[in-house]
């Protein structure tokens, strides 16, 4: 770990001052499009657009160059060709005391001997003069906390800050993974894009992001690395603090050379590097969506103190689902006692014809309204051999749901809920919202719920030290 590098990405990631390099006025100009999304999303700080003949661009005053300018410069967001920008910028950035280059221009190693040679002068200059350098051949980079959005990409404007950080060498998986947790409704703390990965490593953001108090989770899209050893050691360390979740790119055979002309690096022999995650602590997921699920579990419930899974539901079908996933993803499942089978018993009515299994257990249709729901939902809770409850309910437009009856109970338990509502994600909106912001989890599918609970356990045995 290079203690240079993680100051050197603080102070990038929170830049009093910004200059934008490539700018013009055409009009889908790619520097022009920087200076205009750092405007809309409200940077604090002051930006410089540089070019050598325009004056003025979009409000604010253009410099000739970067030395022209009279005031310090944090960071620096290129546009400019691999040529101009390894042998001209990255000089002009040492002598102005740059902490950071976001280089969104290609042309490096990525497209063979000659783009290496530009990369390699690019770094060479940077790493003597502690310059962290974002890429080249990224999106961007953006910080939630600081209004930071140094990217060309258009985003949905305004979202918010949140507790996951997405770190990752694709830009366009960078954006799934951001707009995926958007619509989950988890903020994104911080949007990493790695590219080529000049002198800034996967292993270097994994320990600014140990400190960093804004992020709760990581999540990692790996494709490849020169250096699979010290991202593993990196992220062993940072898993004991925080969650480290990981979706890696290339896992065939045919992926690899692509990957290799994607960023310049061939993603090696996948069996090996998952053995390696799985026994380092990384908990690996295998699809965007799953990582967007694990992330948004993870980051409302960090850990659980027991293991064992039960799940309650008024309709039978979407439970077996549930535990049929619980089962694939080797969750120990709960056996509900008879004591607590009795109470359930005793709140559905003794003449409704029922045979109640330890679990998954079905409180039938007639506990479809909040009373008897919320009510055996708690019962369960309450039984010992009970850690985590996943709880099934359906959305009616004629009956009041359990959401709020739900975050009460949640109030007096230490236990982990999570929930899963069958409806439309326009119909489930107000459910969710009232359940997320109680801590509590919420998803559509009953194997996306069960899933999380596995999460939740793995990254719960992480922390004591056990193999996930």
């Amino acid at each position: 770990m290079n203690d240079w590098k993680t100051q050197k990405i603080k102070e990038s990631l929170y830049p009093n001052s910004v200059a934008v390099l490539g700018v013009s006025d055409a009009p889908a100009n790619l520097g022009k499009l920087v200076v205009d999304v750092l405007g809309l999303e409200g940077f604090p700080g002051k930006i410089f657009p540089v070019h050598p003949r325009l004056n003025e661009l979009l409000g604010h005053k253009v410099y000739s160059s970067i030395e022209d300018i009279q005031e310090p410069v944090d960071l620096v967001i290129c546009g400019l060709n691999a040529k101009i920008t390894s042998e001209v910028i990255i000089e002009s950035c040492a002598k102005k005391g740059v902490k950071g280059i976001v280089c969104l221009g290609g042309g490096f190693k990525e497209v063979g001997e000659d783009g290496a040679k530009y990369e390699q002068k690019l770094k060479a200059v940077a790493d003597r003069n502690e310059i962290i350098i974002f890429g080249p051949n990224i999106l961007g980079v953006i910080n939630n906390e600081h209004r930071l959005y140094a990217t060309f990409w258009s985003f949905k404007k305004g979202n918010p800050a949140g507790p996951v950080t997405l770190v990752s060498q694709s830009g366009g998986t960078a954006c799934i993974m951001f707009n995926t947790l958007i619509d989950k409704e988890i903020g994104v703390n911080k949007w990493i894009c790695l590219g080529n990965r000049t002198n800034l490593e996967f292993a270097d953001i994994l320990y600014y992001l140990e400190q960093d108090e804004g992020t709760k989770v990581i999540a990692l899209f790996v494709e490849g690395t020169d250096d699979a050893r010290s991202l593993v050691e990196a992220a062993k360390q940072v898993g004991t603090k925080k969650p480290v979740v990981l979706l890696k790119g290339a896992r065939t055979k045919t992926m690899n050379q692509v990957a290799h002309s994607h960023t310049g690096t061939l993603a090696g022999e996948y069996g090996i590097f998952s053995d390696a995650c799985r026994q380092n602590g990384i908990l690996e997921v295998t699809s965007s969506e799953d990582m967007a699920n694990v992330c948004k579990a993870l980051a409302l419930v960090p850990s659980v103190s027991g293991d064992k899974v039960a799940v309650l539901t008024h309709t039978a079908g979407p439970s077996i689902l549930a535990m049929d996933a619980l089962i694939q993803y080797d969750c120990p499942v709960a056996q509900v006692s008879d004591d607590t089978l009795k109470k359930l018993r005793g709140i559905i009515g003794e003449k409704i014809p029922v045979i109640l299994s330890p679990n998954p257990v079905d409180i039938t249709g007639s506990c479809v309204f909040v009373e008897p729901y919320s009510k055996s939902v708690e019962a369960v809770l309450q039984d010992d051999g009970v850690d985590i409850l996943i709880a099934v309910y359906a959305i009616h437009r004629e009956i009041e749901t359990s959401a709020k009856a739900l975050v009460e109970i949640k109030k007096r338990t230490n236990k982990i809920l999570i929930v899963c509502i069958l409806s439309s994600m326009e119909e489930m909106i107000e459910d969710e919202r009232i359940l997320r912001e109680a801590g509590i989890p919420v998803y559509q599918l009953p194997e996306d719920a069960a899933l999380a609970a596995s999460y939740i356990i793995k990254y719960s045995r992480r922390k004591d030290g056990k193999t996930v």
